[in-house]
């Protein structure tokens, strides 16, 4: 019966070596197959993220343990930039779609315009 319980801890206390609680903080957001908890731990440490998730509202933490998993593998990915490395991406991506649209616009745009003009003559 003792095998059972230990199999079914959550990631955090498995990675604690210990029996999860019937009231786990980290249970219902980073089960035992959760592979994002290792980056978790990794990045902010088990105190932490269970300070960070016990202070906010229930209906407010999967989105912050979620938040924090991404995070926490973009730091590992990329220790300098972090998530902000993938904002920039972003942005840079966006930027050349804006110039793509505007090029495009001024594609269409002059063969209309020099089409009214000389129906106007």
């Amino acid at each position: 019966m003792d095998q059972q319980k230990e199999a079914a801890a959550c990631a955090a206390c498995n990675h604690m070596r210990r029996k999860c609680p019937p009231n786990c903080i980290f249970a219902p957001y980073f089960p035992t197959t959760s592979p994002s908890f290792d980056y978790v731990y990794r990045v902010y440490g088990c105190s932490n993220v269970g300070k960070i998730l016990q202070s906010l509202p229930i209906e407010q933490r999967k989105m912050a343990a979620e938040s924090l998993a991404f995070e926490a593998e973009a730091r590992i990915r990329d220790p300098v930039l972090g998530c902000v490395g993938y904002i920039y991406l972003l942005q840079q991506h966006l930027a050349q779609i804006d110039r793509d649209i505007q090029r495009q616009r001024r594609r269409f745009m002059l063969p209309v315009i020099s089409h009214r003009h000389c129906l106007h003559r």
